[in-house]
């Protein structure tokens, strides 16, 4: 993007982000612009990096870059600086330079989910599909795996197989290389949203009806937790210590991942769009465009 292109300036303020925007060489207009809702977040070089509802993704404290025309819905970034981000549209990925490398789309479909693999990225998207994109090829596509829509993708620890979750409730294997469909099991009563897969012992899943769910590799229940969110689950985080709920009620939920036993309630006030664990601290993002730190052990903000 151009330096006549679009200015970012990013406060970070008793750990609060507010995101607004100015176009380059104008003075800045009065009322303050409407902030920008922060959609997604990852770690990496500096600390977080955003993504934003208007396409652009970067480190907090700038410079940004377009990467969609749309809002970003999730992004990776590699210790030098490259990224990979999806939106509806297309997975993008951009060199640490900014140059782009490759763009990804399904043909007839609006994307939801994906997951970054060694040669291309696995799909999920509308109409339940999900599907493997290997440079311009789709190497398999399964279309309908979920009824409406295809939510959450977690790869496994062996890096062959992947999961997904969706608006059927289900959670679903899949070989990789082919394919090929495994296990398959109802995980959640209505959306089955998010998922994630740490270890050889089996997926984790969170949907609308507030469960939290340890799975085997063939679907039988190692562990439920009713999180007490009134709303639906919308994301997850989770390291070798913490497993991390948040969910439309304005809440972000703290568990043991050993046990599932409950810690802090993170009162956030608002839905939070997008969850990323900084070692000992939880960064959250907001529809009002404001980036939040907490300390997970204390569940107090600031971090």
């Amino acid at each position: 993007m151009s330096r006549g292109g679009w200015l970012f300036a990013a406060a970070l303020l008793a750990g609060v982000g507010i995101i607004a925007v100015r176009r380059a060489g104008q003075p800045d207009p009065a009322p303050p612009p409407e902030p920008v809702a922060v959609t997604a977040l990852a770690l990496g070089p500096g600390g977080p990096w955003l993504g934003d509802e208007l396409g652009r993704i970067g480190p907090h404290r700038g410079p940004y870059r377009i990467s969609h025309e749309g809002a970003v819905r999730a992004l990776w970034v590699d210790g030098q600086g490259g990224t990979l981000s999806l939106a509806a549209d297309s997975v993008a990925a951009f060199g640490p330079d900014g140059r782009p490398l490759k763009r990804w789309r399904l043909p007839d479909r609006r994307l939801n989910a994906a997951l970054r693999l060694p040669d291309g990225v696995l799909v999920g998207a509308e109409r339940g599909d999900v599907a493997r994109l290997v440079g311009d090829r789709v190497v398999w596509r399964a279309r309908s795996a979920h009824g409406q829509a295809t939510f959450g993708l977690a790869l496994a620890p062996g890096g062959d197989r992947a999961a997904s979750v969706g608006s059927d409730g289900r959670l679903i294997l899949w070989a990789l290389a082919d394919g090929a469909q495994g296990a398959a099991w109802t995980a959640h009563q209505g959306w089955a949203s998010v998922v994630a897969w740490p270890d050889t012992q089996g997926p984790l899943s969170a949907g609308s009806d507030g469960a939290l769910v340890w799975w085997t590799p063939t679907g039988d229940v190692r562990r439920r937790v009713a999180t007490g969110h009134t709303g639906p689950i919308t994301g997850l985080a989770l390291d070798d210590r913490w497993v991390i709920t948040a969910s439309a009620d304005g809440t972000v939920r703290v568990f043991a991942r050993a046990d599932g036993a409950p810690g802090p309630v993170l009162d956030a006030g608002s839905p939070v769009l997008a969850l990323l664990l900084e070692g000992p601290r939880l960064v959250t993002s907001h529809r009002d465009g404001k980036v939040r730190r907490w300390d997970v052990a204390s569940g107090l903000p600031g971090g």
